[in-house]
């Protein structure tokens, strides 16, 4: 490094720049650290000026414009958002390698980890770099009919009369049995519940003694019924099949009413399922070599001097 008596700013990092061997040890030490951190970055960032002042040395760091004030730097290579099964089976294939490649995958959706092993160029251009690892990702998105069942069923709330038959009305094309719609919809929402009577058991289905001003009526709902729905947004035929538990609430107090709340512990699984078997197929079609694992991909951050990551993502 050199002293500039001039006071202009010499560009650190440009290859083209001729530099004098320094005469301080300082000015060595100095300039090793700052052509080693920008070394290969492009258009050096940071500008060195050093100056004599009452006979003090100091080293002013300033940054240097490029031609174009909105300057943005490069975005990351191939950081992709795959939509489907097939496509993110596709990009594994042509992009991955099974010796320096991992998939790793959970509810969320797919991560492909590629570690690149040699520098390939288009158009003159990089588009892969050796010692890079690049992460492509594919998330499970639920499909809308799966949300709507899910806030109900893992709630794990009592609902009133008008909710639920207003969720069953909505999700009528997932019913298989339209029963329990039906015996909601034989009631009023403000009717009288007989606070005398409980709910009664009968079979495969349970009765509650209501009042009205016609004189006092039975209705019966069934203890369960069965659904179909997509769990994916992207299944068109892949269903899941289940049953759902329809626990009735009493009323204790007169100004109460009835309440439901639905239960499947099936249900909470089918999530889990349905990304096992998008892994089963993914591991299958790839073929064998390849590394496919059920977890989720965590790099640390780590600041100097640190005995530990600060934090993961």
């Amino acid at each position: 490094m050199t002293e500039n008596n001039n006071k202009n700013p010499i560009p650190v990092g440009d290859d083209n720049q001729k530099h004098e061997a320094p005469n301080n040890p300082l000015d060595a030490a100095m300039n090793t650290l700052v052509h080693a951190e920008f070394d290969g970055v492009g258009p050096a960032p940071l500008a060195l000026q050093l100056t004599n002042q009452e006979g003090d040395r100091q080293i002013l760091i300033g940054r240097m414009l490029p031609e174009i004030d909105e300057y943005e730097g490069p975005s990351p290579l191939r950081s992709h958002l795959i939509k489907s099964t097939d496509s993110f089976i596709e990009y594994c294939a042509r992009y991955g390698d099974p010796k320096a490649s991992l998939v790793m995958y959970d509810v969320d959706g797919f991560v492909l980890v590629v570690d690149e092993k040699e520098i390939r160029y288009h158009d003159d251009c990089v588009i892969a770099a050796a010692g890079l690892r690049e992460m492509i990702g594919y998330a499970l998105t639920p499909h809308e009919d799966y949300l709507a069942w899910e806030i109900a069923i893992t709630a794990d709330q009592y609902m009133t009369h008008r909710k639920l038959a207003t969720l069953l009305q909505t999700q009528g094309h997932n019913l298989l049995e339209g029963e329990v719609l039906t015996a909601l919809e034989s009631i009023a929402y403000n009717v009288t519940i007989n606070h005398e009577s409980a709910v009664s058991n009968d079979g495969a289905t349970q009765s509650v003694s209501l009042s009205s001003t016609t004189g006092e009526k039975t209705a019966r709902f069934p203890k369960a019924f069965k659904i179909t729905l997509p769990v994916l947004e992207e299944d068109t035929e892949e269903t899941w099949d289940g049953e759902v538990r329809l626990i009735i609430k009493h009323p204790e107090k007169s100004d109460e009413k009835l309440a439901f709340k639905l239960v499947s512990p099936m249900f909470k699984m089918a999530l889990r399922q349905r990304a096992q078997h998008e892994a089963d197929h993914v591991s299958a079609t790839l073929g064998d070599g390849w590394t496919v694992y059920n977890g989720k991909v965590r790099y640390a951050e780590w600041a100097a001097g640190d005995r530990r990551p600060t934090r993961y993502k």
